[in-house]
């Protein structure tokens, strides 16, 4: 079999189990849910909602079952799901990593739906039928017919039960069919015998199997029309029309710069995610450029029935094929627009939409609070937004990006206070506001864009601690803004004095770091300063990128904690300690400390975010930088319990993607740019195992002693002392024992940072071995004195009079 159909084997074993649940739904039904509970993806199955159940009658079908991990997500996701359910089912085939040739359904609607009297049951089990024995049809053709599901979204399920069998009919299969095999296929009149009869016709033309078939006709989906059309505009009048200002704006010079600067080729998607505003920005901007320069050139169209297509002005393009890619369509900046690009002068064009996100950033000194108060203040005007969960809020917006605000309420009507709107603009300053669940200020931002029908708002920072309204209501100074006017609405007017008032008080809790110019930090430092070796060091860096989440796991003195604020100066390329956070955990520590929770505050108990979120908000403010949160203790502490529901979160592959907290229905996300850091002792007797949780989302990295290292034989050389070389050479043969000991092993082994010190004498040393060492192997041999007497004697003896 083709390594690029490797998936076939996993999807019928998965059917053939499913088949087994014929008279047990309920189970399945049951095993569904709980699979939802630590499975982000499945959140759109909604088992919390009996109002989205009961229509459904409770019913879960075989198909919807597949379709958990057959959505429109990363293959990396859709692999992890496979996984899940695999486990549960007891699949022995291998989990498939690529998923070629393999239709999905729209995210929108991804539940096939049964009806009360099993249709799709009753279908699915006689598929299986006819893919294993020369059986009658009229059944399978019977509930086909039956069915209330679309012929798209019904072949696609019956290709992944049998994919050998059954050959899906999406418009991509569709399409491919009509041009190859000569077949028209009308859905809305397809039955259950006609489908069959395709079949037929197709398998007696070729011999493709289906899934070569299907993959052809995903594969064909990237010839988009008019691949040949081209505007006829020579380099010369592209630069011609780059130069008047009427034609290509600012803004058309953005999405110009943006696309040069993604190699000139990019998804709508991509350049939103990468450079801020939203993808319409690039795709309706797009278009209403090359309509400017089809009036200014009258240049050739291309159309579709009768439709001008302005994109092909502008570009060339293909869909995407690869599933990972955000986007549908990845275009091309044509070869004369890209030549005559060249020629133009881009520097005073902004590339990212915020001006926070900067890749020439060389500190931290949170450009994006200098940006929001860096605008013409004799001009701008300042603005009160209060956001209603509602509909949306502050939070499900990352900083740089945008929301679109209409003009009109949801009836086509001008919303409250209609002279605040008109009168807005391009660079005015707003502060954001939540009228649920909790009354506060949570974010700041600006005004990006404005005309008739929208308005643009970009959010420049989060508050790490929100401003509550009791609070506001006790400042005399702000008790004349409109916001407390009564009126209703959700746009208000701040006077300058108002807005300064507010930012006073704002910055109390959320204060700017100040940042004095820091020092540059790297891989040749830290292995200067840290006793591991080049490869080590490769090691932990690429254990990062892929999996965000380590553990420096070892024994007492091999340098934990120094290497991990070392490892993170060096990932971020300069000692920034603001980018760092820092806990260690005990057995006391809470769910309420780390995450969110109630606690007092005067004479009330108050919503307060923990130390790792507040971090988060923290990184999500300067997104294009890594920061790092550091565990000391990590297994320490009641894993399941202070971390709850952000064990999935923390996840690589969960990252940004909004959970629901305890406490609170707002929705919250670990953002990509956080990287823990978690160090954990292995000779602590008092310590159970590591939460197998938390073990599956970390990579384990055991630390050894660094006497061999190069940076210790350096530092053991520039003192140049045999009493400690002795000493030295005693420690390494006292760890050859450890290890040996059934009783203890390379876990227990003594590290090198107990001889690290500022200054040097034989005196210190004495002290180390007598008040450091010694205790230690007194814990270790507590029922053997000998042996500790044995060692301590050849410490001590180690240092000599000579």
């Amino acid at each position: 079999m083709d390594n690029e159909y490797q998936w076939i084997p996993f999807y019928e074993e998965f059917a053939d189990k499913l088949l087994g649940f014929y008279d047990k739904r309920d189970a399945l039904f049951e095993i569904v849910r709980e699979l939802s509970e630590t499975q982000p993806f499945m959140t759109y199955l909604h088992f919390e909602r009996d109002d989205w159940w009961e229509p459904r009658n409770y019913h879960i079908d075989p198909f919807s079952v597949l379709a958990t991990f057959n959505r429109g997500t990363k293959n990396s996701n859709r692999t992890a799901l496979a996984k899940a359910f695999a486990e549960v089912l007891g699949i022995l085939s291998p989990i498939p990593e690529e998923f070629d040739g393999i239709p999905v359904v729209d995210n929108r609607n991804s539940f096939f739906g049964d009806t009360e009297e099993g249709v799709l049951w009753e279908l699915f089990a006689e598929a299986l039928k006819i893919s294993k024995e020369n059986t009658s049809v009229e059944k399978f053709t019977e509930f086909f017919d039956k069915s209330i599901n679309g012929i798209a979204m019904l072949t696609c399920g019956l290709y992944w039960i049998r994919p050998k069998t059954f050959m899906p009919l999406d418009a991509n299969s569709r399409k491919y069919i009509s041009d190859a095999f000569d077949i028209d296929i009308i859905p809305s009149t397809l039955s259950g015998h006609d489908y069959l009869n395709i079949l037929m016709k197709i398998e007696l033309e070729t011999q493709l199997t289906f899934p070569e078939i299907s993959n052809l006709a995903w594969t064909e989906r990237g010839n988009i029309e008019g691949s040949n059309y081209t505007p006829g505009i020579s380099v010369g009048q592209w630069q011609e029309l780059l130069d008047n200002p009427s034609v290509f704006d600012s803004r058309s010079l953005e999405i110009m710069k943006r696309f040069k600067d993604s190699s000139g080729a990019a998804t709508c998607t991509q350049l939103a995610t990468k450079y801020g505003e939203l993808k319409n920005f690039y795709s309706r901007g797009s278009s209403a450029l090359a309509e400017r320069i089809h009036r200014e050139t009258n240049c050739d169209l291309f159309k579709v029935n009768g439709k001008p297509q302005w994109w092909r002005i502008l570009y060339t393009g293909e869909q995407v094929k690869d599933s990972s890619v955000e986007g549908s369509t990845i275009w091309q900046l044509r070869d004369e627009l890209s030549a005559a690009l060249d020629q133009v002068d881009l520097s005073d064009i902004q590339l990212f939409a915020n001006p926070a996100i900067k890749k020439d950033k060389t500190n931290t000194k949170e450009l994006l609070f200098e940006n929001f108060m860096d605008y013409d203040h004799d001009q701008a005007n300042y603005w009160w937004v209060t956001a209603s969960p509602k509909i949306w809020n502050f939070s499900e917006i990352k900083v740089g990006e945008s929301i679109n605000y209409t003009k009109y309420n949801e009836n086509g009507n001008r919303r409250k206070i209609i002279k605040n709107y008109n009168a807005i603009k391009e660079g005015d300053l707003i502060v954001g506001y939540e009228s649920s669940p909790e009354l506060q200020i949570v974010a700041l931002g600006t005004i990006a864009y404005t005309d008739d029908e929208i308005v643009r708002i970009t959010k420049q920072e989060e508050l790490i601690h929100p401003i509550s309204y009791n609070v506001l209501k006790e400042i005399n100074e702000i008790q004349d803004m409109e916001f407390f006017s009564g009126t209703q609405g959700s746009l208000f007017k701040l006077t300058r004095e108002e807005f300064y008032h507010l930012m006073d008080l704002i910055r109390e809790d959320n204060p700017i770091p100040e940042v004095d110019e820091i020092p540059s930090y790297g891989k040749e430092e830290l292995l200067s300063e840290v006793f591991i070796n080049e490869g080590d060091y490769d090691t932990l860096v690429n254990l990062l990128k892929r999996k965000k989440n380590i553990i420096l796991q070892g024994s007492p003195g091999v340098g934990k904690t120094f290497l991990a604020r070392r490892l993170a100066h060096a990932y971020m390329g300069m000692k920034d300690d603001n980018r760092i956070g820092f806990v260690q955990f005990h057995q006391n520590y809470t769910y309420e400390d780390f995450v969110i929770g109630y606690k007092p505050e005067e004479d009330a108990f108050v919503l307060k975010n923990g130390k790792f979120v507040e971090f988060c908000i923290h990184a999500n403010n300067n997104p294009t930088q890594p920061y790092f949160f550091i565990i000391d203790e990590i297994n320490r502490g009641n894993i399941s319990k202070i971390f709850g529901e952000l064990l999935v979160a923390i996840e690589s592959d969960y990252r940004d993607v909004p959970i629901e907290l305890a406490y609170k229905t707002k929705k919250f996300s670990v953002p990509s740019n956080v990287y823990i850091i978690g160090m954990m002792n292995t000779a602590d007797r008092s310590l159970a195992m590591i939460d197998y949780a938390l073990r599956r989302r970390f990579s384990f990295f055991e630390m050894q002693p660094g006497f061999d290292s190069f940076g210790f034989k350096e530092y053991q050389a520039g003192l140049d002392s045999d009493n400690f070389n002795r000493v030295v050479e005693v420690l390494k043969n006292l760890n050859e024992t450890i290890s040996l000991e059934p009783s203890l092993g390379s876990g227990f082994q003594l590290g090198h940072s107990y001889l690290i010190t500022d200054t040097y004498e034989d005196a210190l040393l004495m002290e180390i071995i007598n008040y450091e060492i010694v205790p230690m192997l007194q814990e270790y041999w507590f029922d053997d004195a000998d042996q500790v007497g044995i060692w301590h004697e050849k410490l001590l003896g180690a240092i000599r009079n000579d």
